[in-house]
């Protein structure tokens, strides 16, 4: 059974409340039920870095973004199901996962911000579910969507962050 097409005006407005949710509107709210390490009444100097780190979160995500709906050959619908072709542009020229990479950014630059364990422990099952469920099972579709064009990126590109090698 094939898998529904959206538009692409509609992928977007989806892909927004998901980034909103996910990424703002979560950690947020995680940090109303839990204590704020370092704030003395306020965010002190220590909070500060963590802006940093959701502003280069979110850079990174909408770059991530940007090369994926850019890459569309037919940008008037989107399939739900599989890639059209193996993006290699933007950011992921230096990451496979810029999407995640950056979510993962967003939520420790809100744990550091709010010195919040509650959102610690939320970046913790983001990361661990991420990295040992979603990208696996990602890559072993990639490799049989595109074959050895895939192995070979994966070989090239690390898997988060790291040294480069050249494309074969």
């Amino acid at each position: 059974m094939a898998m529904p097409r959206i538009s692409k005006l509609r992928a977007g407005i989806l892909m927004s409340i998901e980034v909103t949710l996910g990424f703002f509107a979560l950690p947020l709210a995680l940090s109303a039920f839990s204590v704020h390490y370092a704030w003395n009444p306020g965010p002190s100097w220590w909070n500060l870095p963590g802006i940093i780190f959701v502003s280069v979160g979110s850079v990174l995500l909408l770059s991530g973004l940007r090369a994926q709906f850019g890459s569309l050959t037919n940008p008037q619908r989107l399939s739900l199901s599989l890639p059209e072709h193996l993006i290699q542009t933007g950011p992921y020229r230096f990451t496979r996962n810029p999407l995640y990479l950056a979510a993962g950014l967003m939520w420790l630059g809100w744990t550091v911000f709010f010195g919040s364990l509650l959102i610690l422990v939320g970046l913790a099952i983001l990361v661990g579910g991420t990295s040992s469920v979603v990208i696996p099972w990602e890559e072993r579709k990639s490799e049989m969507q595109f074959g050895d064009a895939y192995v070979r990126y994966k070989r090239a590109v690390p898997r988060w962050l790291g040294r480069r090698h050249p494309l074969e």
